[in-house]
């Protein structure tokens, strides 16, 4: 198994409710592994320089966008 799959089958099984923090894990996990195989294929494909922080500010910012547009009114828990 590998440590993608492990960390997917941990995830489900301590935040596979409904609630809107077993929903952000989940949107930040998944948005977590798409900017890192996005920085992956710049540095492979193009050489580009890609700096942690910057991805790390990308996860916020989109983890965020979507959790505030499917519940405005509510306040964050994390």
């Amino acid at each position: 198994m590998s440590t993608i799959e492990s960390a997917t089958k941990w995830l489900k099984k301590e935040y596979g409710g409904c609630r809107l923090k077993s929903k952000g894990v989940r949107l930040a996990f998944s948005v977590t592994l798409y900017e890192i195989w996005r920085a992956r294929n710049a540095i492979e494909f193009y050489g580009d320089k890609v700096e942690p922080y910057a991805i790390i500010a990308k996860v916020k910012t989109c983890t965020y966008r979507v959790l505030y547009k499917l519940y405005p009114d509510c306040t964050l828990p994390f």
